[in-house]
């Protein structure tokens, strides 16, 4: 897999559960979840049918050839945006260029990122967000456009 190869966004759906609840469960991705308990089956596809039937929230599938991460948007006064990069796909400018597929929404955007978590806390920064507060879980705002990095691809919305 190229660094340089366009990500494309695609809307979630339940043909993606398996692949979905396999990165959820992975253990660094587990230690950077806000929640960081092991899901089940059952528990992780009544998260999945709720989430798509949300009108607030929208699940892309970045996919770069293959699925290759996830990223989140929900929406209320501000829309607050998570990521994961599918195990296999990290350190291959995966996060990056998913982030920039998804940013062209309008608003203000938000991310709540583990003060450990160097890899998201690194992302958010070189996308253009800025750390708001502070402290174990920390809240980051988007305050300038992602540099030099036009979509592949842009979700509806």
């Amino acid at each position: 897999m190229v660094c340089g190869e366009p990500i494309d966004l695609r809307p979630a759906g339940l043909q993606d559960a398996a692949l979905l609840l396999l990165w959820r469960n992975d253990p660094l991705t587990r230690r950077f979840s806000i929640n960081d308990a092991v899901v089940g089956w059952d528990e992780h596809i009544a998260w999945l049918e709720a989430s798509l039937a949300m009108e607030t929230r929208q699940l892309l599938v970045a996919v770069r050839g293959r699925p290759v991460g996830l990223v989140r948007i929900d929406r209320d006064e501000a829309t607050e945006m998570s990521w994961t990069v599918a195990p296999d796909a990290r350190g291959q400018g995966v996060g990056r260029s998913m982030l920039a597929a998804a940013l062209p929404i309008r608003g203000r955007i938000v991310a709540r990122i583990k003060s450990d978590n160097v890899a998201s806390r690194r992302l958010a920064s070189r996308v253009g967000f800025a750390l708001l507060e502070p402290g174990p879980l920390e809240r980051w705002e988007l305050v300038r456009p992602i540099p030099d990095q036009p979509p592949a691809s842009s979700p509806s919305g």
